[in-house]
């Protein structure tokens, strides 16, 4: 199967809906945000560091996923961290509490791991 079309995973449009979805989804949780860039940068490295894995996971899929799927995770994994700081006692989310929430839930948001089907 040809190579399917990830650029999105690289566009300035990606990355803005990323920043939008974890600014709304802690405001509507009344949950502070500790250095958004920080946040951000940390899932941009875990798509970087599966982007070979990944794309040959959709070149094999029958429906490649979409821009929509993964910010559907990224509301998922935004979800998870804020679970995480409140069931910690915090009213913020940081780097280190997305990295947290990512890693309790290993591979379980696409496309920030490349195991996840």
């Amino acid at each position: 199967m040809p190579a399917p079309d990830l650029n999105w995973l690289d566009s300035e449009e990606f990355r803005a809906s990323m920043r939008r979805i974890v600014e709304e989804t802690a405001l509507i949780n009344g949950i502070r945000i500790e250095n958004l860039d920080a946040i951000i940068a940390y899932m941009i490295a875990r798509l970087a560091q599966f982007r070979p894995q990944i794309e040959e996971q959709e070149r094999i899929r029958a429906v490649p996923r979409t821009m929509s799927d993964a910010l559907n995770s990224v509301r998922r994994l935004v979800d998870a961290t804020i679970q995480r700081a409140r069931n910690q006692g915090r009213d913020s989310i940081n780097a280190d509490t997305v990295q947290d929430a990512y890693l309790a839930g290993f591979c379980g948001f696409w496309p920030f791991c490349a195991s996840t089907s």
